[in-house]
């Protein structure tokens, strides 16, 4: 493949890889929100598509059965005034899954919460095909319907838009560390930097600077219920294990709501069980929809949380994938423990 293909390859799945990318953000959104796994977000993002499809031909899908499949409308709606009335369609389709199915169940257990989402995922699906059928739908183009061909490949004008708008992201290393915190983006330090003069629930509430005053107590009390030390709250930071001012200096991590979350070694100075303790709390904290970078010497620590694993060795990269391959890498074990050792002990 000559570089020019790759480009265009990388235009390609910049596109695709942005729409998904849009999905996944919203399920992350609705969980945060709402408390549930909400497999329903694609049927709800569909059922817009469909909406949006049809104002856009001068028609509104109607849900309902009984009632007619659509409603004439006179004439084809704008961009702009199909966008808006579609975004409210779906907007009040949310609202009554969650007064009507989620609000109900909000104390009941994640499972069950998931279980209705799901519920609700084949129900919206087979109203959308009974309503609108299962064949492709024509849609006007949002921008100017071009084609460019690069190489072999052709490019559709829209994906290199979507792609022009993911690459411009910006860069978060360009700004100082407060800007980052409000940015989604929080880390630990491997040397704790926790006050032990200071109440546990004190050195969490220092970190709340980016939560509005008013959210910031139950923002605390969060923070430290997620990681399991909310009976610890009142107990100075410097008559705690190790293992526990670990969890006090995640839980300070976490009370901004970080989008990522990155862990400097925080296995270090656990032994065993207080190392299996803390992988439970991350894993917790991943559940929950944050995305977590995890650097560390602990090999079983990082093997049982992480789904995705890269291997460094003197600062270059010799594996990566999820934990299963790289138990089975033989240099990642001579790397880690000896070349006398085989890579089954990695299990």
């Amino acid at each position: 493949m000559a570089p020019v293909d790759h480009v265009a390859a990388l235009l390609l799945g910049l596109g695709n890889g942005g729409v998904f990318a849009a999905l996944a953000l919203a399920r992350v959104t609705t969980y945060r929100a709402s408390g549930v796994i909400n497999f329903a977000t694609g049927a709800v993002a569909l059922y817009v598509a469909y909406t949006y499809a049809g104002l856009r031909r001068g028609e509104l899908l109607v849900p309902f059965p009984g009632l007619p499949r659509t409603l004439d409308l006179g004439q084809p709606l704008t961009l702009a005034p199909a966008v808006a009335l579609a975004l409210a369609v779906g907007a009040l389709v949310g609202a009554l899954l969650y007064l009507l199915v989620f609000r109900p169940l909000r104390h009941a257990p994640q499972l069950t919460r998931a279980v209705a989402s799901l519920g609700v995922l084949v129900v919206l699906q087979g109203v959308l095909a009974i309503r609108q059928g299962t064949g492709p739908i024509s849609v006007a183009p949002i921008f100017a319907s071009q084609r460019w061909t690069v190489g072999t490949a052709t490019i559709p004008s829209d994906r290199a838009y979507l792609a022009l708008t993911v690459a411009g992201r910006r860069r978060l290393d360009r700004h100082p560390p407060h800007q980052r915190v409000r940015s989604g983006l929080a880390r630990t330090f491997q040397s704790l930097e926790l006050y032990d003069d200071l109440s546990v629930e004190e050195n969490v509430r220092v970190a709340a600077f980016a939560v509005r005053r008013r959210d910031r107590p139950a923002a605390v009390h969060r923070a430290l219920d997620q990681v399991g030390i909310l009976a610890l709250r009142d107990r100075p930071a410097g008559g705690l294990s190790q293992g526990e001012r670990q969890l006090v200096s995640i839980a300070r991590a976490c009370v901004t709501e970080p989008e990522v979350l990155l862990l400097d070694e925080p296995a270090a100075g656990l032994d065993t069980t207080e190392s299996r303790w803390l992988g439970e709390r991350i894993r917790d904290i991943a559940w929950s929809g944050t995305g977590v970078l995890l650097v560390d010497h602990d090999v079983a620590l990082v093997l049982d949380v992480c789904a995705h694993v890269y291997v460094l060795d003197f600062g270059n990269v010799i594996a990566e994938g999820p934990p299963d391959a790289i138990r089975a890498d033989r240099a990642v074990a001579d790397a880690y423990l000896g070349g006398v050792h085989d890579a089954a002990v990695l299990a």
